[in-house]
């Protein structure tokens, strides 16, 4: 008798291989998604940080606000649109995910942050202010928008922060 036919042995060995090149598909796909993210991050911190200049060549100084809503209505909502509108996180499945704006006492110095999802990228752990934007040289950020962030974070006081943090300033 000629019977024509898989046998369980082939069957499961076919089913094996579609799962590990499924596995394989979805972990390239989050990784790439993650990727994605975080480029939306530093494109979002180059964005404001263009705003913030344009702010400050048209008042001398940059907004010395505290909460992410007045920065909102200083480079958005004020009379000289500086933005579109702030940057909003684009969420990941559980990261701790926000964006903050810092300066000092007079305007002249300011800093904007993000957290990365992922470590290896150029501008993680920069801190280009040097001098810091706060008195007694520490950039505390206390304007923030986005979930979990903190109510006060020190940009180079990365133990502090859950990520992989970029600061920008002048």
């Amino acid at each position: 008798m000629n019977k024509k036919g898989f046998t369980l042995i082939e069957l499961l060995i076919v089913v094996a291989i579609i799962g590990l090149l499924a596995t394989l598909a979805i972990l390239s796909l989050t990784a790439a998604q993650s990727k994605a993210r975080d480029t939306k991050r530093i494109a979002d911190v180059e964005s404001l940080r263009n705003g913030l200049e344009e702010y400050a060549n048209d008042y001398a100084s940059y907004p010395t606000v505290t909460t992410w809503a007045l920065l909102q209505t200083a480079l958005v909502n004020g009379t000289t649109q500086y933005l579109t509108a702030l940057p909003s996180t684009p969420q990941a499945a559980s990261a701790t995910e926000y964006y903050g704006y810092a300066t000092n006492a007079t305007g002249s110095k300011y800093c904007v942050m993000a957290v990365l999802e992922k470590s290896g990228n150029q501008m993680e752990n920069q801190d280009v202010d040097t001098d810091n934007c706060a008195t007694g040289g520490t950039t505390v950020f206390s304007s923030f928008t986005g979930t979990g962030a903190p109510t006060s974070l020190q940009c180079d006081d990365t133990p502090d922060i859950t990520g992989y943090p970029i600061c920008l300033g002048n």
